[in-house]
């Protein structure tokens, strides 16, 4: 199930040799523990006979508990790694056709890139000016001031890679995002394990990468919310995405693989 395996030029025999020792390693191994609940099920599909999924998760000791203040304007933020795989040619589309249709929309808008942009998205971005006057980039953010950065958002863009494993992808920041309490926008596949975690939280938004007329629903309706100057937020539940209480299970878990060999 290594996703990069096809993009390293490996031969045919060099693979079947890679996945039969993988299904072997799968086969004899008390505990499987894996990430997500879609790649649980195809491990098991392999051969694995006990799986157990634990997710990511967010440091409680890590967010800012005073008072941010938000920005004046409408802010969309998205903060990590933006490339190639990812790049949401359908949301750019959407912010350029509600720009050019909507003056307040245009004026309210900010959008702040956190952390790497490849060089085509920033041209694509820098190309297009209601994009560039309204984006701000952001090079490198400390993980200790991250969470200031989520505050200041009215949106948080969760934009998943356009490929085909991403049904089974969880970005660790999802998880801080949801921490946060900030509202989410998801981009990319919808019947993904991603997507079922944001849309089990209240105010979020999951939309197909390719959605566009989707994307600019979803964005105006967040908009109206800040027009309204209503503060949404998502708390509830999320103590599930604790690392301390992960970290209780991943003990249960040891407990039961020692009593096994015992």
């Amino acid at each position: 199930k290594w996703d990069l395996l096809d993009k390293l030029g490996t031969t045919k025999w060099a693979k079947n040799i890679h996945h039969r020792l993988e299904r072997k390693v799968l086969q004899k191994a008390t505990v499987v523990l894996t990430v997500s609940k879609s790649l649980a099920l195809s491990l098991k599909e392999l051969g694995a006979s006990n799986v157990k999924c634990i997710t990511n998760g967010y440091d409680e000791d890590d967010r800012v508990l005073e008072p941010i203040k938000k920005s004046e304007k409408f802010v969309l933020s998205h903060i990590g790694l933006l490339n190639e795989m990812r790049n949401p040619d359908a949301l750019w589309e959407a912010l350029v056709e509600l720009c050019e249709t909507n003056d307040e929309f245009a004026k309210d808008l900010e959008i702040r890139l956190g952390g790497i942009v490849s060089e085509s998205i920033r041209a694509q971005i820098i190309n297009t000016e209601c994009l560039k006057s309204a984006t701000t980039f952001i090079d490198y953010i400390p993980h200790n001031e991250v969470y200031k950065e989520y505050a200041k958002a009215s949106v948080l863009l969760l934009i998943l890679n356009n490929t085909n494993n991403s049904k089974w992808i969880l970005p660790s920041k999802l998880y801080e995002y949801i921490y946060s309490g900030q509202p989410i926008l998801m981009l990319g596949e919808i019947k993904s394990d991603a997507a079922e975690i944001v849309a089990s939280f209240e105010h979020n938004c999951v939309v197909d990468f390719n959605e566009k007329e989707g994307l600019k629903a979803g964005i105006l309706a967040f908009y109206q919310q800040y027009k309204n100057n209503q503060t949404i937020r998502s708390v509830n539940n999320v103590s599930k995405y604790s690392r301390k209480n992960l970290t209780v299970e991943l003990a249960e878990i040891m407990n039961d693989i020692i009593k096994i060999i015992e």
